[in-house]
């Protein structure tokens, strides 16, 4: 397994409120997280969060299942955050996405809220796993807006769900065959910048995760850089285990 990450807080922002991880002991979990907030607080909500998954996920406890153990730590990021809200005013309306791959007995557990994606990175396209929680993503659903249109919505950025935004959250759950593929998670700042055609046309011309990783946060700067980008490639085809620079 080869993995590469890249993280950039863009052009336009004063400082990077994105936070990922990857456990490149075990190679089985793998976080990206966008705060958001005023003051330093989409940095604090982001990190927290990724902070909880961390010591939930690797802990070792093995009595419950894996869904049951990811969807306990998103509650618990979810209460440590919007407590910290509650008792701070600096802090106040913060939150952050969160998308998490675990991987166990062959198969990749994916745990969502937010507009942070995962995809599946096929022969001839990418394959987007999670649902956006948006604004325009409910406005596709019921048939009131067109993909094409939502790329351009002025409230494209509107997310509907967050961690520590409400009192209490239901995280998106799905559980995919782990058949040698590559997974792709990141954070708005790359797909609001790049579509996936471009974005999958990127990866494909690049020798290794890492070029591909670096040459997506590139691309994405030339396009604006309006806002933190990450980037977190899984490459499940090779045998060697390593994280590139």
């Amino acid at each position: 397994m080869i993995v590469a990450a890249k993280t950039h807080k863009g052009l336009v922002r004063d400082k990077n409120e994105d936070c990922f991880f990857i456990d490149d002991i075990a190679y089985r979990l793998f976080v990206v997280a966008d705060g958001m907030g005023g003051h330093k607080a989409g940095e604090i909500a982001s990190r927290e969060a990724v902070q909880i998954i961390k010591e939930e996920l690797l802990s070792g406890k093995t009595e419950n299942s894996v869904e049951e153990t990811m969807k306990s730590a998103f509650q618990k990021a979810n209460k440590k955050i919007y407590d910290m809200a509650s008792d701070s005013e600096e802090m106040e309306g913060m939150g952050t996405t969160l998308t998490v791959m675990y991987v166990a007995d062959h198969l990749l557990h994916f745990a969502h809220i937010g507009d942070s994606r995962a995809y599946f990175i096929g022969d001839q396209a990418l394959e987007q796993i999670t649902t956006d929680h948006t604004l325009v993503e409910q406005l596709i659903l019921n048939g009131t807006l067109s993909r094409k249109e939502a790329a351009t919505h002025p409230n494209r950025n509107v997310i509907t769900k967050a961690v520590g935004v409400d009192k209490t959250l239901s995280a998106d759950y799905y559980v995919k065959n782990n058949d040698n593929k590559r997974v792709l998670i990141c954070s708005d700042g790359l797909t609001d910048s790049l579509n996936d055609e471009e974005i999958f046309e990127i990866i494909s011309r690049n020798a290794t995760a890492s070029d591909a990783a670096n040459a997506l946060v590139e691309q994405s700067n030339q396009k604006g850089g309006h806002d933190n980008i990450t980037v977190v490639l899984i490459d499940f085809n090779e045998k060697v285990r390593e994280v590139e620079a």
